[in-house]
């Protein structure tokens, strides 16, 4: 029980602030439109799962593409990718403006 207390809070202090360095990458975005101090730190957390989800996903649609597949195979291969970027930066939007941690 010791072990999962301290997993959670070393994720709570953890994700804000690999959720700052992408924010910060991004010029700042959350920072800048946030309501409140609350707002900042589930932005910067919300930022930075939904970057890990699209990062995980676009590895693993990567590594299934190979330069010697058929043309078709390829392009099926960059739609999907470009459907999960879409899907990424849909979420993003709609947990921003459904929650309305910032003013979009």
């Amino acid at each position: 029980m010791k072990q999962k207390k301290k997993t959670i809070l070393i994720g709570i202090i953890v994700l804000p602030l690999i959720g700052l360095l992408y924010d910060a990458y991004s010029g700042f975005t959350v920072l800048r439109n946030s309501k409140s101090i609350y707002g900042i730190i589930a932005g910067l957390m919300v930022t930075v799962i939904l970057a890990f989800v699209g990062e995980y996903f676009s590895e693993v649609i990567n590594a299934k593409d190979k330069v010697t597949d058929p043309l078709y195979k390829r392009a099926f291969h960059l739609i999907i990718l470009l459907a999960v970027v879409g899907a990424v930066g849909f979420l993003y939007w709609f947990i921003f403006h459904y929650f309305e941690i910032l003013r979009i």
